[in-house]
C-alpha cells in the first residue's frame, strides 16, 4: 500500500499536485495509517518515552491522529528553502 491509498480523495489530489509542483524538493515520509499501524507507532512511543504523556509530544494515540482519518501527511524537504516553498505553496 502506498502512502495516498486510504487518503481523502481531496486531501490526496492536493498532496500530489504539491509534491510535483515541488520537482522533487518535497515528498512524502509517511500518509495514511491505519488504527493498527498507529497503535505500534503508539506503544513505542510510550515506551520510548516512559509515558502516554509523554508519548503524546510526539505520536498521537490510535484513532485520534489525523493519518488514520486520510487527512494528514509527514512531508521530508530536500532543504530550507523547499520548507519555505512548500509553506507558501500548499493550499
Amino acid at each position: 500500500m502506498g502512502w495516498y491509498d486510504g487518503m481523502d480523495s481531496e486531501f490526496s489530489r492536493r498532496l500530489q499536485s504539491l509534491i510535483t509542483a515541488s520537482a522533487g524538493r518535497v515528498g512524502v515520509g509517511s500518509g495514511y495509517r491505519s488504527v493498527e499501524e498507529q497503535a505500534a507507532l503508539w506503544n513505542d512511543a510510550v515506551r520510548t518515552y516512559g509515558s502516554e504523556d509523554a508519548a503524546r509530544n510526539y505520536v498521537a494515540p490510535p484513532g485520534s491522529s489525523n493519518h488514520n482519518h486520510g487527512v494528514a501527511a509527514d512531508l521530508w524537504y530536500a532543504d530550507d528553502n523547499a520548507i519555505e516553498w512548500a509553506h507558501a505553496n500548499a493550499s
